[in-house]
């Protein structure tokens, strides 16, 4: 799965670590940066930013999350094909 998006960090709900989603095409979907820790510091510095993303879609329990499909990210880089949030394309 390869996706382009707006990378967005919220509030965590359990811990210090923010949780982070793709918005693309109108569409938001949660993703997981906790297999690699330097992933994670590298996504904390493109929030609000565009990115292309690898990984793989999948289905979680509720217990996990509260959405049911999340995106496991393998790569994530600055995306030049979208405008950075604030500028116009």
């Amino acid at each position: 799965l390869t996706i382009q998006g707006m990378l967005r960090a919220t509030d965590p709900r359990t811990d210090d670590s923010p949780e982070f989603t793709i918005d693309a095409d109108g569409q938001v979907w949660p993703v997981d940066l906790t297999s690699d820790a330097t992933r994670l510091v590298k996504a904390e510095s493109l929030v609000g930013k565009p990115v292309l993303v690898t990984g793989s879609l999948e289905r979680v329990t509720e217990e996990d999350s509260g959405e049911p499909m999340i995106i496991r990210v393998k790569t994530l880089k600055l995306s030049t094909n979208l405008p950075v949030q604030g500028q116009r394309p």
